[in-house]
């Protein structure tokens, strides 16, 4: 499945940003990985309730996963179960399903569709229908993260 990448800017909040470039880079890391954290939390939620339920599997695998860390930057990915996580859960139903459409990756065949097989996106409008309210909560994380600072 092809990864959709959420940039989050903060442009326009000046202030945010100058309290930011104030703090310690582990400091600033820290607030931004709890922030982004959260507002990954609220698109994978999202993208749970769009996600078919036929036995669950695909549900229940839809995960958050921290990028790995890097001197660059913070991040997550919200990530549809693996292979083998789907192997453990799925009906006899779903791994028909499966080999119905070829040797395809389950989750990108409902995401994307296949030969026969429509699409049902699940994660790509659980992004844009969160996108508003994951930024929202990324500012609320970062202006909390400050206060809890300066109260220590």
């Amino acid at each position: 499945m092809a990864g959709v990448r959420f940039n989050v800017s903060f442009a326009g909040d000046k202030e945010l940003l100058r309290n930011l470039r104030g703090l310690t880079r582990s400091i600033t890391r820290k607030i931004l990985r709890d922030a982004l954290k959260g507002a990954g939390i609220t698109i994978r939620d999202k993208a749970r309730s769009l996600a078919p339920t036929d036995s669950g599997a695909l549900r229940a695998g839809i995960h958050l996963k921290a990028l790995r860390r890097s001197r660059v930057g913070v991040g997550y990915v919200i990530q549809p179960p693996s292979r083998e996580q789907l192997a453990k859960k799925q009906t006899s139903a779903d791994r028909a399903e499966s080999v119905a459409v070829g040797k395809g990756y389950y989750p990108g065949v409902v995401e994307y569709g296949a030969k026969g097989k429509p699409a049902h996106p699940y994660i790509r409008p659980a992004i844009n229908q969160m996108a508003a309210q994951a930024t929202a909560r990324i500012q609320a994380e970062v202006r909390l993260g400050e206060v809890r600072l300066v109260r220590g």
